[in-house]
């Protein structure tokens, strides 16, 4: 079965471990076999790629970031990620609708809200023969949190994704120009009563000549 895999390390050293044993082995006859690989670190509200490993059967160009890992990297490292890790607090109000993507199988609201500030995660696309395989690896370093899904459905929850991250964009935009708009109106206000202002000052002066 294909699975997208995320293991979260408390200790960045050990993800780079785990990294480099999982591509050496990788194929060989080690039970799971792996297309694409990634160590992101969480810092404040973004989600940077540190190091990656990609075969190029998926993406033909050997490069991570036009793949599902990319993909993944992508949305949990942008503004839907950041909502859904509570970071954006009411920004956007009711102007979307996350019940499409909040569900307690969805991996971008899991990833999300789990994924703490300073925290180094893998995340993998991996073909695995038994769950067993790829867990004995991780679980020889401590305290790893291992979760996996079906990497189809991920690829149809990133669909969703970007739809409500389009509808995110506008819905801000929306609201940025709203309050731009709010802004100027407050200051030609203040402009104009600076104005009447200085014209009465003008007319006492005027009046006591």
């Amino acid at each position: 079965m294909e699975n997208i895999i995320v293991a979260v390390f408390p200790v960045e050293s050990q993800a780079y471990q785990a990294f480099s044993k999982i591509k050496e082995e990788t194929g060989q006859l080690s039970g799971y076999l792996v297309s694409q690989m990634a160590i992101v670190e969480k810092t404040g509200n973004h989600v940077r790629m540190l190091d990656s490993f990609d075969t190029g059967m998926e993406t033909a160009n050997d490069t991570i970031s036009g793949g599902l890992i990319g993909a993944v990297i992508g949305i949990l490292g942008g503004p839907l990620g950041v909502l859904l890790g509570g970071g954006l607090g009411t920004l956007i109000g009711g102007s979307i609708d996350l019940e499409d993507i909040e569900t307690n199988d969805s991996m971008i609201e899991r990833v999300s809200r789990t994924l703490s500030d300073g925290d180094t995660a893998l995340i993998a696309f991996v073909q695995e023969d038994n769950p067993m395989y790829f867990d004995n690896l991780l679980h020889q370093f401590q305290d790893v949190s291992i979760t996996r899904w079906d990497a189809a459905i991920v690829e149809d929850e990133l669909e969703t994704a970007r739809v409500l991250e389009e509808t995110f964009a506008r819905a801000a935009q929306k609201e940025l120009r709203e309050q731009k708009s709010q802004e100027r109106r407050l200051k030609a206000e203040e402009r104009r009563a600076k104005m009447k202002k200085d014209f009465a000052h003008l007319k006492e002066k005027l009046q006591l000549k």
